[in-house]
Formats: C-alpha cells, structure tokens, sequence
C-alpha cells in the first residue's frame, strides 16, 4: 500500500521581480525573448528598438524585461510574469517555475 508523506505546494511569489533575476532570467529565455515581450505588452516598437540595440539574445531579453518592468511598475508582478512564461505561445513553464514560485516541501 502507498502512503503519500509529502505535498509539494506551488506558490508564486508576491511583488515584483529583482534586476538579477530578470538578468538571469534574459539569459534563459534566450531566443523567446521577442515572443515573451508580446505576452507582456511590449508593443512592437519598442520590442524593434531593443532588438537593434542589443547583439546578444540574453542582453534583448533582460532589456526587455527591465523595459516591462518600468513600464509596469508595481504591476510587473511574479504573477505577471508567470502567466506570460505559461502562455501557449511561449510554453516555458520551466522558467515559471524557476523564477516564478516560492518552492517548498510541506509534510502532511
């Protein structure tokens, strides 16, 4: 007979993500970058303006994170962010995880 012992709970985090995780986060996203940018409202100017402005995958995505989050202030929430990363069009529910939740073992 199995007894389960442990519940793994996914909580996203409250507030609003760090310069460093979203530099982290520029880096993982990689070639999605431009697709995750239009999940989180960043218009089409402004996702061709850091295109030209940056060479490197991970230097477009952390500008255009930190874009999104001068844009949105205390709206450029982990939530936000999670829900973008989930999108069907963007389907990194790995990075949601990754930057997103608060992680923990919770014993029954």
């Amino acid at each position: 007979q199995f007894i389960c012992t442990e519940l793994i709970l996914f909580v996203v985090k409250r507030r609003t993500p760090t310069d460093e995780e979203l530099e982290q986060l520029g880096i993982d996203i990689a070639k999605d970058w431009n697709r995750l940018g239009r999940r989180l409202q960043l218009t089409g100017p402004i996702l061709q303006e850091i295109n030209k402005a940056h060479d490197q995958l991970s230097e477009k995505g952390y500008h255009m994170l930190k874009r999104w989050k001068e844009n949105n202030g205390a709206d450029a929430t982990y939530q936000a962010l999670c829900d973008a990363l989930q999108h069907k069009l963007v389907q990194r529910q790995d990075l949601a995880e990754k930057f997103c939740y608060n992680n923990g073992n919770y014993f029954l």
